[in-house]
Parts: C-alpha cells; sequence; structure tokens
C-alpha cells in the first residue's frame, strides 16, 4: 500500500506538471477574483503555507484532502476586514462520516457596503441603492485512498451578483488535492507533502466577453519539530503557479505553545502586493469543546492590509 501511495502521489505531480505547462503568466484575463482571497486567519498569517498540513475545516479552500484530519465536528466562521468597504466572510462545517471518509459544506462572500445610484442628471443620487456580492457554495469530500494518502475533492456553485438587483451571472468550479504522509524517520520524522489543483471550472461570461477562472495548482511541504514537552513548531512551504500570477513561494511557520497559545508568521515571495503576514490564535477547552480563536494581519504594501478574525469549534 505504500508503493501504491507513492504511485499515486507521483501520477498527481505529473498532471500538476501537464496543468502548469497549459498555463501562462496573463494578469487581469479572469473572473472570480474573490477565490483567490483567503479565509482563515490562521493559514493566512502563515503565508498559506499549509497545503500540507491543513486538518481541519478550512482544509474546504486550502486543500481538501485535510478534511481526513478532522475527528469529529468542526465548525468556522471567519471575517476580513477590506479596504473601500468590502469585507470577505467564510462558514463552513465539516464532520467526519467514518474511519475513512469525511464531508463538508461552506460559504464564501464578499460583498461591498451599500452605494448610491447616480446619474447625470443626479450626480448626488437618485435615492436609490445598490450593492456587489459574489457567493460560492461549496460541497466537500474527503477520503482515506490508502494508509498513507488523503485525497479531497470540492465542487463550488458561484454567484456573482455585479450590481445587485440588476445584472448578476453564476456558474461552477472545482478543486482536487492530495496529502501524503512520507512516513520518513529521524530529523524527517512527520514530514507531509500536500497537492491541490484549484478553481477548475468553465469560462464565465459578462455580456460579450468570457474569461476563465484563476486556475492555479500548488505543491506543499510541511515538518512539525518537537521542543522539549510544551513546545511544537511547525514549518511549511508551498510553490504556487496560477494561469494569470507569475511562480510564487509561500514560507510559514506556526508555534504551539501547550495546545494553548499559537504565534505565526509567515512571508510571501515574488508576490506583486502581498508581502508578511503574522498572527496569534488561542485554543481552550469549553463545555467538553475546543474552542479557537484566531487573528491574522496581512500587509499588502501601497495596497494597505488585511485583519482577519475567526472563531472555530470542534466536538
Amino acid at each position: 500500500m505504500k508503493r501504491i501511495s507513492i504511485y499515486i502521489a507521483f501520477f498527481f505531480f505529473l498532471l500538476l506538471i501537464e496543468v502548469g505547462a497549459q498555463t501562462f503568466t496573463k494578469p487581469g484575463v479572469t473572473s472570480v477574483q474573490f477565490l483567490k482571497l483567503g479565509v482563515a486567519p490562521r493559514a493566512e498569517a502563515m503565508g498559506q503555507a499549509i497545503a500540507a498540513s491543513v486538518g481541519d475545516i478550512t482544509a474546504t479552500y486550502y486543500n481538501p484532502s485535510g478534511l481526513m484530519n478532522i475527528g469529529g465536528n468542526d465548525f468556522m466562521a471567519s471575517y476580513t476586514i477590506m479596504p473601500a468597504g468590502v469585507g470577505l466572510s467564510f462558514v463552513g462545517y465539516g464532520r467526519r462520516l467514518g474511519e475513512n471518509d469525511a464531508a463538508a459544506v461552506s460559504i464564501i462572500a464578499l460583498r461591498t457596503d451599500e452605494m448610491k445610484i447616480r446619474t447625470v442628471l443626479q450626480p448626488l443620487g437618485t435615492g436609490q441603492y445598490f450593492h456587489v456580492g459574489d457567493y460560492a457554495f461549496g460541497l466537500h469530500y474527503a477520503h482515506n485512498f490508502t494508509l498513507d494518502l488523503k485525497i479531497g475533492f470540492t465542487f463550488r456553485y458561484l454567484y456573482l451578483n455585479m450590481v445587485s438587483g440588476l445584472f448578476s451571472k453564476s456558474g461552477w468550479t472545482a478543486d482536487m488535492g492530495i496529502q501524503y504522509d512520507t512516513g520518513l524517520k529521524g530529523v524527517l520524522k512527520g514530514m507531509k507533502i500536500g497537492m491541490m489543483v484549484a478553481n477548475f471550472g468553465p469560462e464565465i461570461k459578462f455580456i460579450n466577453e468570457s474569461y476563465g477562472q484563476p486556475l492555479k495548482y500548488v505543491v506543499g511541504v510541511s515538518e512539525p519539530f518537537q521542543i522539549g514537552e510544551n513546545h511544537l513548531l511547525l514549518l511549511g512551504l508551498n510553490w504556487v503557479k496560477a494561469i494569470d500570477e507569475k511562480q510564487k513561494a509561500q514560507l510559514g511557520f506556526e508555534y504551539n505553545f501547550r495546545n494553548v497559545l499559537y504565534l505565526r508568521g509567515g512571508y510571501r515571495f515574488a508576490s506583486d502586493a502581498q508581502t508578511w503576514s503574522g498572527g496569534v490564535g488561542f485554543r481552550q477547552k469549553v463545555l467538553g469543546s475546543l474552542l479557537s480563536i484566531d487573528y491574522s494581519y496581512s500587509d499588502f504594501s501601497i495596497l494597505g492590509s488585511l485583519s482577519r478574525f475567526g472563531i472555530q469549534v470542534q466536538f
């Protein structure tokens, strides 16, 4: 079974190379850009370098195969404060279905505040208002293919409400990912490899023009280091290639003190806007459930910064 896992992981890696060979760096040629905005404070604090290590409900975004690491039930809600009155919300619920299966549902919503409708004759406003909202409703499934290999799938229905009540479009997108436990010993004990193809789907037509989705593929590796009895350091590294961006590397770490306090940091190399990020998390058992509260700060250079808040309950 170990050999089968290696073969499958290698095949998936070749598939990623094939996908990458058919992609080009063409900024501004894709739609549904809100799918590129991260949803989880923990992952974003670590520069998104968690494709190989994610193991909770946020796997619905960062690598669906990670849902197999859920122990029972997992619920999370997060909110991202963005410039110009724009907010990104995420709600997800996942459940372990048995020894070898897990499933989840999620909603991602990007919404502006209310804006005045203005015309040439009424530049101060007509008295009517509108907003813009993009929504992704996701179904997710993961399976233990072997003892070492997890595989996961995502299907999202997209509803794009460009002008509330006046103009909207719909579509769909899909993700596929794997996580592979290398089973190495010694200093590399616990090393995992993660791979994902994200945002695969048909072009979306706006009036007379059609635009593809922000297809990307990710290869990641993670390594935990136990430092004494109360300290754990997790390191993660991702390599990312998207159809509308140049290749990037993402590096992140998480320091864990007694499974209660978490300090995180990350950096994105070769990024035009996003650079460093950081965050903090607290975890405590409350009424038989595990409660987590997380915060992250991401620097976007001249574009400002993003703050993310999240609350998670595992039971």
